[in-house]
């Protein structure tokens, strides 16, 4: 039997809001005083972080970031960067798909975000990888997006989120806000996203 999340009091709900706003939204910084120790700064990781937009973040907000990526020349970007505003972060090198279970040490992580990617057998890892209290932070594409976006990419299924089931994936963790639906991107497009701030209690 599952037991039953915790119920998130009003420090939690007012920490997700936060971190919804500055990880997904760019709205910040973090907070201080009596939110701080909601959202404590120690091990981060950004999933399939690309161009390290997230990690070099965090970095800055004072986490210890590790940030995984495939792609050699995007991570040897993020290294150049954050060497050059001296920011220490941990950019790999690895595929996720081959290796991802590996890359995420069980209880590690004050915070984990995962943006703009999707894969399904790492849930279970990505919700293990948190320590007590700490943070999940997920955002990514949904079945509709391809109809509401004019770029209409990502449209392949694997990669698409269903309806309600990121909310499912973790709903061993205390989940503070959720939301699904079609929300406006920075260059006027139109997204259709599923995005998930959540906590191990």
């Amino acid at each position: 039997m599952i037991p039953e999340p915790a119920v998130p009091h009003a420090h939690d709900q007012e920490a997700a809001e936060i971190l919804i706003r500055y990880v997904l939204d760019f709205v910040g910084p973090l907070a201080e005083g009596d939110l701080r120790p909601r959202i404590p700064r120690g091990r981060a990781l950004d999933v399939a972080m690309g161009e390290g937009r997230h990690a070099l973040l965090l970095a800055a907000e004072g986490f210890r970031v590790t940030g995984i990526d495939r792609d050699a020349a995007a991570v040897a970007r993020v290294i150049a960067r954050a060497r050059e505003r001296g920011l220490p972060i941990d950019a790999r090198v690895a595929d996720l798909e081959r290796e991802g279970r590996g890359c995420v040490e069980p209880g590690s992580f004050s915070l984990i975000v995962n943006v703009n990617y999707l894969q399904r057998d790492l849930m279970d890892a990505l919700s293990a990888g948190l320590a007590p209290g700490g943070w999940i932070v997920f955002e990514t594409f949904t079945t509709g997006h391809p109809g509401v976006s004019r770029a209409g990419t990502p449209s392949n299924p694997d990669f698409l989120l269903r309806p309600g089931e990121l909310r499912a994936c973790f709903e061993n963790l205390s989940v503070v806000e959720y939301e699904e639906g079609v929300f406006p991107t920075r260059d006027g497009d139109r997204k259709a996203v599923a995005r998930l701030a959540a906590f191990r209690p």
